[in-house]
């Protein structure tokens, strides 16, 4: 406490501290609240002597003597009654006519009902040691306002009491009883006052049915007969696991150095595509828009274009703007070549200023196919500007053309083995760096990519090689026909089989050796697929995602024994179902497999409940359909295991690698421990299941 001084005080001090003990009446030394009453006196609750009223002259001391509850005093509150409330380890008091009065029946002072913490946060109180009563607010608030006073001592309205107690910040619900302690349980952040308010908005506005006729339809949603009517649809699609053809586009022109990837169309598109990446990536994402607006819709784009190119050079400097299309302009038949053209002309922006674009419909195709517009527009401008002079294999290079791949260390290993090979390389569209900046203070709007110069000359080359050829399919006739490359006929470079197929190939076209490390680096995965073959054996796995991946990840899967149930692919073509039943054919392990191009996510959920494989690989929707199997019963559970994009609900699996033999000892590791964790959960029953399979094997 502190007493006024002159103000003299030297050296600026406003006053002096003055200390009180016991010695001078203070009930102990341990105060934990001090409260002044209505009467200006102040009061102090210790933990080990009862209180103390301090008048300014002297202290009284009041203790289980005087009528407390307990010495234990842990709380002090006085009301708007001039009422002093006391918070004590053996319940709730209050002091009124110079007596204590016990709040409640006597079993709410039963050992262990600690009431100390009704004004504490439930963050403080829990901290404090209290594990049975949490109040967000001084308990008399409660009582004053919800109840209209105390009841009396032992009432039976005090039995089976229910108060809801809600404020901004925490919601409450406290049960007392006559049991011997007090139950509460605090939700944060409101959440069981939005649940309730949400709850009644069903009911008032959505025609909800009752909880029985939902479980009814749940189950329905199981069986074989439900999923004839799925596999029926024809004009809706449920979560199809693709996105649209912009994203792609936009992830392509990530790739280049300087490049600012400019969208022909609305704000909200570009707001979605880089919402998008940043979940997957947890990077900022540099892309804009001309928002185009209702008026546009009407009277085309075009004035949008010219304002928006000039504006986006002008504030974000780059070097080359990239365009792509989304579903308005192309609805209204914007012609991104003629806006592009008709905007240098009337000067807006410079006649030599590089803008490739590519036309890429939402509507049709997908991320994978805007990715191989935007690349092939890309090379389609350099090649028209610079072909002169360019012949094949001139410059002793081969070109490395990603496609649409979100995994950064596919593009690491890709570079690491070729180094090691010594092969010299372009690696057209590389947003490695982009997506990977350091936090060191610096934002870097642009970093690293694919340089002009290197696009320029990428005719030049001996050959182009196709990491995921499925999904390039306008890149690969374009390279062919007009780069005149022999672009070679591989699979993606995924799992043991494939990846040798690559590095050999390169070696050929290159005539580099594959060196030692690389075979010493396969070595060491027919290890870790020989030492987790008992594991995977005949494990059953359904799995979805782009086409390259999921005939990649099949091909890995076959190689390690294990048996893929249901392949889907909504963005899988016809030539990729073929292609993709052939892998089948030709592996025991894939005898019972059946591939479905073109379907969806809903498709799936049907076929994991009719035929149950034990895990689910694929991006992160997958998680609704292990949750709904763990819905119907633990036993019908599929569990997924994260592998494919997007990945929204885990951290980092982008820095991960899936290609050549690196990429396939992390799918294996991801895999067999998915196993051994399924495993140990099933085996975690005290004196039941407990088998320790994992330290006696």
């Amino acid at each position: 406490m502190i007493e006024a001084t002159a103000p003299t005080v030297p050296l600026g001090l406003w006053g002096r501290w003055r200390t009180f003990t016991p010695a001078d009446g203070l009930a102990a030394l341990d105060v934990q609240r001090i409260v002044e009453d209505c009467e200006g006196c102040l009061w102090f609750a210790t933990i080990s002597g009862g209180v103390s009223r301090y008048d300014g002259d002297s202290f009284r001391t009041l203790t289980v003597h005087d009528g407390l509850g307990s010495d234990q005093a842990m709380a002090l509150l006085c009301d708007r009654q001039g009422r002093l409330w006391v918070g004590t380890g053996a319940g709730l008091c209050w002091y009124e006519g110079g007596s204590f009065q016990r709040f409640g029946p006597e079993a709410w002072c039963a050992h262990g009902a600690y009431t100390y913490a009704f004004e504490l946060s439930a963050d403080e109180a829990l901290a404090a040691g209290a594990s049975q009563v949490v109040f967000d607010r001084p308990l008399p608030y409660y009582v004053e306002n919800f109840l209209g006073g105390a009841p009396a001592a032992g009432a039976d309205g005090w039995r089976d009491l229910q108060l809801r107690l809600i404020n901004e910040l925490t919601v409450a619900q406290v049960s007392a009883t006559f049991a011997a302690t007090v139950e509460v349980k605090v939700k944060a952040d409101g959440e069981a006052r939005a649940r309730e308010i949400l709850g009644q908005t069903k009911i008032a506005f959505e025609n909800r049915v009752d909880a029985d006729k939902i479980a009814e339809t749940f189950t329905w949603t199981t069986t074989l007969e439900y999923q004839e009517l799925n596999f029926k649809r024809e004009a809706l699609t449920v979560n199809p696991a693709k996105a649209c053809q912009p994203l792609g586009a936009v992830l392509c022109a990530l790739g280049f150095e300087k490049t600012l990837p400019y969208v022909h169309g609305s704000q909200g598109c570009v707001a979605y595509f880089r919402t998008y990446f940043n979940r997957h990536f947890k990077e900022p994402i540099s892309c804009v828009s001309d928002s185009m607006t209702e008026d546009a819709a009407v009277f085309g784009g075009q004035k949008n274009m010219f304002d928006g190119l000039p504006n986006a050079k002008a504030l974000y400097k780059p070097d080359m703007i990239a365009v792509s299309t989304t579903c308005m302009a192309e609805v209204i038949g914007d012609d991104l070549n003629a806006f592009i053209n008709n905007s240098k002309k009337e000067g807006h922006i410079e006649q030599e200023y590089p803008i490739p674009y590519a036309h890429t419909p939402s509507f049709v195709g997908s991320h994978v196919t805007g990715w191989d517009n935007m690349f092939e527009g890309i090379i389609r401008y350099f090649t028209l500007n610079f072909m002169a002079d360019k012949e094949v294999g001139k410059n002793g290079k081969i070109n490395i053309v990603p496609g649409f791949e979100t995994y950064l260390g596919n593009f690491r290993v890709i570079k690491r083995m070729l180094e090691e090979m010594d092969v010299s390389y372009s690696f057209l569209s590389d947003p490695t760096e982009v997506l990977d900046t350091p936090a060191d203070g610096e934002f870097r709007m642009y970093a690293g990519g694919t340089t002009m110069d290197e696009v320029k000359d990428a005719p030049n080359a001996k050959s182009t090689f196709l990491l995921q050829p499925m999904q390039l399919e306008k890149t690969k006739k374009y390279v062919e026909t007009t780069w005149n490359h022999d672009v070679a006929k591989l699979n993606i470079p995924m799992g043991l089989e494939w990846t040798d197929e690559w590095l050999m190939k390169v070696s050929e076209v290159t005539g580099k050796e594959i060196p030692a490390s690389l075979v010493k680096e396969r070595g060491r995965l027919v290890d870790m697929m020989t030492d987790s073959h008992t594991w995977l054996h005949g494990k059953k796995f359904a799995l979805y995602g782009d086409p390259d991946f999921v005939m990649g990840m099949t091909k890995f899967l076959l190689e390690l024994g294990a048996e893929p149930t249901h392949i889907l692919c909504n963005n899988g073509s016809k030539k990729w179902g073929k292609a993709m039943q052939k892998v089948l054919e030709s592996s025991p392990y894939g005898v019972n497999s059946k591939v479905y191009p073109g379907y969806d996510l809903w498709h799936m959920r049907s076929l994991v409940f009719t035929e149950k494989p034990d895990f689910l690989i694929g991006n992160s929707y997958g998680k609704f359909i292990q949750r709904d199997t763990l819905h119907k019963g633990k036993q019908f559970e599929v569990p997924l295991i994260r592998l494919g994009f997007p990945i929204f609900d885990r951290h980092h699996l982008h820095r991960m690698t899936t290609m050549g033999y690196e990429g396939a000892m992390y799918m294996l590791t991801t895999l067999v421990n998915a196993v051994l964790e399924r495993l140990d959960e099933e085996t975690r029953g005290m004196g039941t299941t407990d088998y320790n399979y994992d330290l006696v094997r």
